[in-house]
């Protein structure tokens, strides 16, 4: 019995040899925003371990007065090029508030030589260890970065007229993203644009024509630009129980004292509810 097949499908025929190559094959010239990193001599890096979440400008100041003149602090470390194997003891009052900070030497990498290897490990560090860099070269130019994502954006907000008539601003900025390459570490560089809505968030509530629960889902998770910080912080929520007038968690003073005290701010409005972030 002849056995019968179906064809289903007709594959691709393997293209003929011919001396007219350039007719099936043509370069292709590639624009990359991915930029090869090179080490002319050998980094030491120094990492140190902190025993606190944030660090005031205060603190700050003491570190460097310890020996560690130059760092960058990323999450729960502190990267340098200066070596201090002493452990370094603060003990700062902050807001009425007792701080004692504990930061102790780690120990120190050689960045061009871990740059080498393709383990998971290495490239975390690698990461690590090239966005602190980074950061401190931003910070030096005077940028800052938002919300912890590689973003850094330049600190004088651009306003044209057109965009004043919308109520925006925008501010300048890259993005920088470390890449393990095949033969050599690279890193991804992109322009980031960030739009400001320079009507304040009070105008926002007072104007807004929904019941509170809208209000609140209308600005969670949200951010908002303090003035007087220079910073965003991120929404998350509104407590309409409390006031300019009501006492901060320490009960020693109110929020209008607070802010009246440390940044020279006159809350006008006596009757406006507390972001919470």
């Amino acid at each position: 019995m002849q056995q019968q097949s179906n064809t289903i499908c007709q594959l691709p025929k393997r293209p003929q040899r011919g001396e007219n190559l350039n007719k099936d094959y043509r370069m292709k010239i590639l624009d990359s925003n991915h930029f090869e990193l090179q080490f002319l001599k050998d980094i030491q890096l120094h990492i140190y371990k902190k025993e606190v979440k944030h660090l005031f400008a205060s603190i700050k100041n003491e570190i460097v007065s310890q020996g560690i003149q130059s760092f960058c602090i990323t999450g729960a470390n502190i990267w340098s090029f200066q070596l201090q194997r002493n452990n370094i003891h603060i003990t700062k009052v902050v807001d009425e508030t007792k701080l004692i900070v504990d930061i102790k030497y780690v120990k120190t990498i050689n960045l061009k030589d871990l740059t080498q290897y393709n383990d998971q490990q290495s490239i975390n560090i690698s990461k690590q260890a090239i966005n602190a860099i980074l950061k401190q070269i931003h910070e030096k130019r005077n940028m800052k970065e938002f919300f912890g994502k590689g973003k850094f954006y330049e600190s004088v907000m651009n306003c044209n007229q057109k965009f004043q008539e919308f109520q925006i601003a925008y501010l300048k900025g890259f993005r920088n993203v470390y890449c393990p390459g095949q033969n050599t570490p690279l890193l991804q560089i992109d322009y980031s644009t960030k739009l400001i809505n320079t009507d304040s968030i009070l105008n926002f509530i007072y104007n807004f024509q929904g019941n509170r629960k809208q209000l609140q889902e209308q600005l969670q998770h949200t951010s908002g630009y303090a003035m007087y910080s220079k910073r965003f912080y991120r929404i998350l929520g509104i407590d309409f129980s409390k006031t300019p007038q009501s006492l901060m968690e320490n009960g020693k003073m109110t929020y209008y004292q607070y802010y009246q005290q440390k940044y020279k701010i006159t809350i006008y409005d006596q009757t406006q509810p507390l972001l919470v972030h």
